[in-house]
């Protein structure tokens, strides 16, 4: 799904639901879940996992893009020539 919203130049996030200790381990070998920052092998589109994926974060995470909405083009910029 992430990519098909970074086909479309539209901004998303990607929410894991596991434990912080579970994280770790997958963490440890691969820093990243979402296949478009494995292939950047950078932060391109926020990921928030376990604890960090509350509404709070959400919502200001989604005002902010609102506020600014060059942000779809920003993430995109960043993805571009990395395949």
């Amino acid at each position: 799904m992430v990519s098909t919203a970074a086909a479309l130049h539209l901004p998303t996030m990607a929410l894991i639901d596991m434990r912080m200790h579970e994280h770790y381990w997958n963490d440890f070998f691969n820093r990243n879940w979402c296949d478009i920052n494995i292939y950047a092998n950078r932060k391109v589109y926020p990921e928030y996992i376990g604890g960090e994926a509350w509404y709070g974060k959400i919502t200001d995470t989604m005002a902010e893009w609102y506020l600014r909405p060059d942000t779809r083009f920003d993430m995109i910029k960043e993805y571009d020539g990395c395949i």
